[in-house]
């Protein structure tokens, strides 16, 4: 049976949001060596707000906390658009307000396991 990383097609435009600069050069250079396109990485939510006023990602990667404030804003246009998403956060509490947008999204966790990453994006696309 094929696995979520065999459903998710190359070449993919990946908005990546994170404000730890190390940890998104990280995951630009996971998801780059698997044939995707990274947008971004963005570390504020006005700059992937304003991002996403311009370019449409295929999926997103959205770290829950960005530079103290919660993700909320991103993930509703992010939903909005019908762009779907996952988590990568150390973070497993999704405990704020305004938080059923992130009911139900995947939580890769931190640190990052490159094939759970790809496995999480290729479910997300795949609406599993």
């Amino acid at each position: 049976m094929p696995d979520e990383t065999d459903q998710m097609p190359g070449g993919l435009s990946i908005l990546v949001v994170e404000d730890e600069f190390l940890i998104a050069l990280d995951i630009e250079e996971m998801l780059e060596s698997h044939g995707h396109h990274v947008l971004g990485p963005v570390g504020t939510i006005k700059d992937a707000l304003r991002l996403l006023e311009d370019e449409r990602p295929d999926v997103a990667t959205l770290d829950l906390n960005i530079r103290g404030q919660p993700v909320i804003p991103i993930a509703r246009r992010l939903q909005f658009m019908r762009i779907p998403f996952v988590i990568v956060s150390a973070n497993g509490s999704f405990d704020f307000p305004d938080n059923e947008v992130l009911v139900d999204v995947e939580n890769v966790g931190k640190p990052i396991p490159e094939d759970h990453l790809i496995q999480a994006l290729g479910r997300a696309i795949n609406g599993a």
